[in-house]
């Protein structure tokens, strides 16, 4: 009979790098330097829904310490989608690494390098991006209306990117037997599916 050894499973285990972080000699990704290192800062879209119409760059190349920038027509068109690890057939491709039609505020326009992160914020700074701005949709029945064009195209042609109902038990016994009920629209916060509204009867 195979003899067995609990020296692990039962007992405090030590993790390996808790010495290293209590002392403060950690090294982490932002204390790491290699030779000929640059640094790199994201611009974003202010807008919640807009088309770029036009990227200068001359008062950014002006700032010291400047090494150049890339631009959404400089990176694959592939979408992806950011939100999960590991990848799964639930979360649909819709974001653009870098692009010129921002479909939520914040979404990433393009990206400065240079030598160091103070150069790297003062460049992005100087970045002059002309927009076309465009109506966001704000609510579920405004992305639903008949000539509200898709954001999605790849995904739906009318914004219903996926539909899912579920019953259970009898709802109309449910409203006669309550002695309050309350129809609205709430919002809330999702991790997994950003902000969702959710109609909920009591």
């Amino acid at each position: 009979m195979m003899e067995r050894n609990f020296a692990v499973v039962g007992h405090p285990v030590v993790r390996l790098e808790t010495k290293e972080k209590l002392t403060g000699r950690a090294v982490y990704t932002d204390d790491m330097t290699l030779p000929g290192m640059v640094y790199a800062a994201v611009v974003r879209s202010p807008y919640a829904r807009a088309v770029v119409t036009g990227i200068d760059l001359s008062a950014a190349e002006s700032v010291p310490g400047y090494v150049g920038a890339l631009l959404p027509d400089e990176v694959p068109d592939t979408l992806y989608n950011c939100s999960g690890n590991p990848p799964s057939a639930l979360l649909l491709k819709d974001e653009e690494i870098l692009t010129k039609e921002p479909k939520c505020a914040g979404d990433r326009i393009l990206c400065i390098a240079a030598e160091t992160p103070e150069a790297c914020r003062e460049a992005c700074e100087k970045v002059i991006l002309e927009y076309r701005p465009q109506s966001p949709f704000f609510t579920i029945d405004e992305a639903l209306k008949k000539e509200t064009e898709p954001l999605q195209p790849h995904l739906s042609e009318d914004n219903v990117i996926w539909e899912r109902e579920v019953k259970e038990g009898d709802t109309g016994e449910g409203f006669k037997q309550s002695d309050i009920v309350i129809e609205g629209s709430f919002f809330s916060s999702d991790a997994a599916y950003g902000d969702r509204t959710h109609r909920i009867y009591l």
